[in-house]
């Protein structure tokens, strides 16, 4: 059923918590969420216009925190 799945335009928060100190690659994590994402929460990772991504060590317990919200188009102007 994809009636709930989000279309258009987003932006995506990540917040990854890890117990202890490890290194991990962020950008892999984040490859990962988002394909597993797909299909079931957004259409296709392309949708991503923008992103945000921390990561947190010494957490209580491994969690991924992910917040979703339309992408609100942003003017640039040129400083002159």
């Amino acid at each position: 059923d994809t009636t709930n799945i989000l279309v258009g335009k987003i932006s995506v928060s990540v917040t990854l918590y890890f117990k202890g100190k490890k290194e991990i690659d962020c950008d892999n994590c984040l490859k990962a969420i988002f394909d597993a994402m797909q299909g079931i929460i957004i259409d296709n990772d392309k949708q991503i216009y923008h992103l945000e991504a921390s990561k947190i060590l010494d957490a209580q317990e491994d969690s991924i925190e992910i917040e979703i919200t339309p992408f609100e188009e942003m003017t640039v102007y040129d400083i002159v």
